[in-house]
């Protein structure tokens, strides 16, 4: 009986420390972003579908065409598009990791390149999966410099005169961040990855 209360005390102190923790980090992104921040029950009233492997950490500056949402008040959906094809906006922090197999690819003038993955042949799947479509790797990543690193720029690059390339790969992505946002940033970034196979690359003339 003692060591059953002794086990019972401690997951209440887990419990306990795990949500001072999300409301200590839904605090901090607050701070950071300037918007309001929503974390662990507080998410109940958003619906969104997730591939298997990864779960919701924080929403951050969710709205839509009437303003802020309230995640305490009201019920918004990321899985479905409005009449104007339209779902909310903001910033979905995501931990976990999944493993995709697609293309990764560099066009004309880009500094980094992008990852195509088979969500993108997804078109009735639930709206946040197609966030899963294309991965960006350029600055507005947390670890871009480390992730560009692990990708490897093809050696012959320089020596193909800035040609454009592209190679078969497959990456474990990890802790990725979707910023829902109809602007130059707004696309989703792998926190980390692992590059667990890639093919030879292929290269072509860019077309300015």
């Amino acid at each position: 009986m003692k060591h059953f209360m002794i086990a019972a005390l401690m997951l209440l102190v887990a419990i306990g420390a795990g949500a001072h923790s999300e409301e200590n980090k839904c605090s901090t992104l607050s701070a950071e972003w300037s918007v309001p921040c929503y974390c662990g029950d507080e998410l109940s009233n958003l619906e969104i579908t997730l591939p298997r492997g990864l779960r919701v950490d924080a929403v951050c500056g969710l709205s839509g065409s009437q303003g802020w949402i309230d995640l305490h008040k009201e019920k918004a959906s990321l899985d479905h598009y409005d009449e104007h094809g339209n779902m909310p906006q903001g910033y979905i922090y995501l931990s976990g990791q999944i493993t995709l197999t697609g293309s990764i690819s560099m066009g004309p003038n880009s500094e980094y390149p992008s990852f195509r993955t088979s969500y993108c042949n997804m078109p009735q799947a639930p709206a946040f999966l197609r966030e899963f479509c294309d991965f960006r790797f350029d600055s507005h990543a947390v670890n871009s410099d480390t992730i560009y690193k692990k990708l490897g720029r093809p050696r012959s690059f320089h020596e193909k005169e800035m040609q454009c390339w592209s190679e078969e790969v497959t990456l474990r992505i990890i802790d990725p961040f979707v910023i829902l946002e109809d602007s130059c940033k707004g696309g989703t970034y792998p926190g980390n990855i692992v590059v667990l196979k890639k093919t030879k690359p292929v290269f072509w003339k860019c077309e300015q």
